[in-house]
């Protein structure tokens, strides 16, 4: 949270679709190598990493706004600047680097909010609108481009929270209402709709800090609780245990307000403030050593409450805030290596004959990969199936993709029987992957069923 802002209430109630392109005519790439100083990580080797600034956020600058993926599409809405609060939401296509408004959020205008993704939908909820902090939490369906409404938090109204996803359960928690700083902690079950709380987290009560998973397991770390406490610890959840143990500290200086993601088995802290120093520094967090690696500087100017998203295995920064200076800049972050990502399916054969999907239909469907990584992937081979009866005759022997070439795509046809009783909107198509050098990628795709 910036403490220096002010906002009034301004109430905006639109639901349309704007197309939004502005593409530079070469993109900027940053490459940066740098030897890691003696700061105490455990790894001193050079690396190369690449910055590439993409199309400018399609909505006015702002910070504190929240973001998500779903699919190969990224969304960013709500946010602040200086006196004025948004309500408005964008979808980013990468492969086009276009920004298309879509839907404005119906819980209406916020910032410090949360977001998180299960299956293929997102939620987002709680923040803040100058002295008012809210609990409620909304559902948006982008094959609608619809808002509901679920049941709101248990817990108190707050902002700056925490939230990440294990194994289709949200939590949520942390936070602050203006006066007080929480440490609680709440699971959501998305269908059933309800909150159940957990174990508190055991650091200090604090809000803005940043949390990730890494193979079913939680952490979350840094963060502030006022004007002059900020954190550098970390902390690891394990779900199935409801319990939280604490794990190498982040070796960069204490912040807030800074970024996280996490790509296979790392994840990525960037950006963040302590008061008014800004960074832009970016570190590399390895769960299997459980050590900290600072890896390049971030290419953009150094911000806080900035937001990102990860498409398959790619990662984008767009808006923040440095000083009163609002941000509007968007980046992808491109790391060195291979990484397999579910990219689109076409409909190529259906009972109809109407490229629809509905109950009792026999289906025929392009299935696409893409390699979001640099280096080619080899001896693709692919295993579909489908967690539910109500769709049978998908192949179980592997289907080969053959070659996935750096940042290429490659689509397959995949077929199957929908039941005649099928009564839900849309089930998981789960993909087993694996390549010539042993790789394994566990993905998946929801089809939509009328």
């Amino acid at each position: 949270m910036n403490f220096l802002k002010f906002t009034i209430n301004i109430f905006i109630i639109s639901l349309f679709f704007i197309s939004c392109e502005m593409e530079f005519e070469d993109e900027e790439i940053v490459e940066i190598e740098t030897e890691n100083p003696d700061n105490n990580s455990t790894n001193n080797e050079p690396n190369l990493n690449k910055w590439v600034r993409r199309s400018d956020f399609g909505g006015s600058s702002r910070s504190e706004a929240v973001s998500f993926s779903i699919g190969n599409k990224g969304y960013l809405g709500t946010g602040v600047k200086v006196y004025e609060t948004y309500d408005d939401f964008w979808e980013y296509e990468p492969n086009t680097n276009v920004w298309t408004q879509i839907a404005n959020f119906a819980g209406g205008e916020r910032y410090s909010a949360i977001s998180f993704v299960i299956g293929n939908k997102a939620y987002v909820g709680t923040g803040k609108k100058s002295f008012e902090t809210f609990n409620d939490i909304w559902e948006y369906n982008p094959l609608e481009n619809l808002w509901t409404q679920k049941s709101n938090l248990i817990g108190l109204s707050r902002f700056g929270a925490s939230t990440f996803v294990i194994n289709g359960k949200a939590y949520l928690g942390m936070g602050e209402n203006g006066s007080i700083h929480f440490n609680d902690f709440y699971e959501y079950k998305v269908n059933s709709d309800t909150w159940e709380q957990i174990s508190n987290f055991p650091g200090e009560e604090r809000s803005n800090a940043v949390s990730f998973v890494i193979n079913n397991y939680a952490y979350l770390g840094l963060g502030s609780s006022g004007y002059f406490d900020f954190y550098n610890d970390f902390f690891k959840y394990n779900a199935v245990n409801d319990a939280w143990e604490e794990i190498s500290y982040f070796n960069g200086n204490a912040r807030n307000n800074a970024v996280s993601f996490a790509i296979g088995d790392f994840a990525y802290v960037v950006t963040g403030q302590n008061n008014y120093d800004y960074y832009k520094d970016f570190w590399k967090f390895d769960a299997s050593k459980n050590t900290w690696l600072e890896i390049s500087n971030f290419a953009g100017e150094e911000r806080a409450s900035a937001s990102s998203f990860v498409i398959g295995n790619t990662a984008y920064i767009s808006t923040g805030i440095k000083d009163y200076d609002d941000k509007q800049d968007t980046w992808v972050y491109l790391v060195d290596g291979s990484f397999v990502s579910f990219e689109k399916y076409e409909i190529t054969k259906d009972d109809n004959d109407n490229g629809i999907i509905e109950a009792g239909e026999s289906i025929e469907m392009e299935v696409y990969l893409k390699n979001t990584g640099i280096d080619a992937i080899t001896d693709v081979n692919v295993i579909f199936s489908a967690p539910t009866s109500e769709i049978a005759g998908l192949e179980t022997e592997a289907i080969d993709f053959g070659v996935l070439i750096g940042n290429g795509m490659s689509g397959k046809k995949i077929s199957f029987k929908i039941s005649d009783d099928f009564s839900i909107s849309s089930v998981p198509i789960e993909m087993k992957i694996t390549d010539g050098a042993n790789k394994i990628w566990n993905l998946e795709f929801y089809i939509s069923v009328n």
